[in-house]
């Protein structure tokens, strides 16, 4: 709506979720079943996914109401049907069984992320053999440089569905090409900081921790630039690696102006709320692209963007805190439960 480029959040999204998840399962890994890890990600992702979806439909059609039957403001809607609903609810929508986004269409990448991190448990449990973790780095960034290499190749940029949709092989299309590729990336981000963790005796001189802020400045700035003034072109493909780059410089070395930014309370909550944000953004912007309407003409474009954004903030507030967690938690608890029991069935059968 204000940040043309807004569409390489995901990329950044993909990055930093196996940058994250690296870092919170690699050390779990031998004590974590494929099950327990695949339930995990099912109770972070799919709750909230399942709840924006029906908000999504009822904003939609109150929308339209209100509108007085102004319904073609993105075209994806005519692909929505059951079948097509089944297939969002189970997170398969974009495993190649749609031609086009459908209900809740950010989504897309809730899916990609959901089965690529079944690749991930795979990848965390050759990691933790250390013998067998330079094989691994080399086929990681192999897959990321083919990954990358065929998106350049068929695609202008990343915006649009094209960059995601566009099909290689069933379930192999360019949205899962941007999944593997960005949360590999986060692993291998993850690793070099594990490398600096694990020998502390490494210490960053003054002037070398200056220039390390100095990178970050810039690469913020480039960031910043391909976002608004460059998207959708050719340096949408190096935007990843860049991502990747500043997390890395930002986790490594004691000083850092922009990780200390970053920490500040209001920062931290929206990265708390991020999630909510994403998924409810889709579903408000039925409502607030009809704006004039429903609810009159004489505002102006930033007055309805401000008021849009400050409603996806108050809304992400409320998913998070009354729908994502308490969900989350609810089936959590459940699981373990089912582990408790288990344990004791099998404690019985001694």
């Amino acid at each position: 709506l204000l940040v043309p480029g807004a569409y390489l959040a995901v990329d950044f999204f993909f990055v930093l979720s196996g940058f994250i998840l690296t870092r919170v399962y690699l050390p779990r890994m031998g004590r974590i079943t494929l099950g327990g890890f695949a339930f995990a990600r099912f109770s972070r992702l799919w709750p909230l996914h399942a709840f924006t979806m029906l908000l999504y439909v009822i904003i939609y059609m109150v929308s339209v109401y209100l509108a007085k039957g102004v319904i073609d403001v993105h075209p994806n809607w005519r692909g929505n049907d059951f079948r097509t609903f089944i297939e969002n609810l189970l997170l398969i929508h974009n495993l190649g069984f749609q031609e086009k986004l459908t209900w809740n269409y950010p989504s897309w990448s809730i899916s990609v992320e959901f089965y690529v991190n079944f690749v991930l448990f795979l990848v965390l449990s050759g990691l933790v053999v250390k013998a067998s973790r330079a094989r691994i780095f080399v086929v990681l960034g192999a897959t990321i440089f083919i990954c990358m290499s065929i998106l350049n190749q068929n695609l202008d940029g990343l915006n649009g569905q094209d960059a995601i949709g566009t099909q290689w092989a069933y379930f192999l299309n360019a949205g899962t090409l941007r999944g593997f590729a960005g949360i590999f990336l986060g692993v291998l981000v993850a690793s070099i900081v594990a490398f600096f963790d694990d020998h502390s005796e490494i210490r960053f001189s003054t002037s070398a921790l200056i220039v390390k802020s100095l990178l970050e400045c810039a690469l913020m700035g480039v960031l910043f630039y391909i976002m608004v003034f460059s998207p959708d072109g050719p340096l949408d493909f190096i935007a990843a690696y860049l991502f990747a780059l500043l997390l890395t410089l930002l986790s490594i070395g004691a000083f850092s102006p922009i990780r200390r930014m970053w920490g500040l309370k209001p920062l931290t909550f929206l990265g708390m709320i991020s999630y909510g944000v994403y998924l409810c953004h889709a579903p408000l912007l039925q409502f607030f692209k009809r704006w004039d309407s429903i609810v009159g003409e004489g505002w102006s474009k930033w007055e309805v963007a401000g008021i849009y954004l400050v409603t996806v903030v108050i809304v992400a507030t409320a998913l998070h805190y009354w729908v994502e967690q308490p969900a989350q938690g609810a089936l959590r608890n459940f699981w373990k439960g089912l582990e408790e029991k288990k344990r004791k069935l099998g404690q019985s059968a001694d």
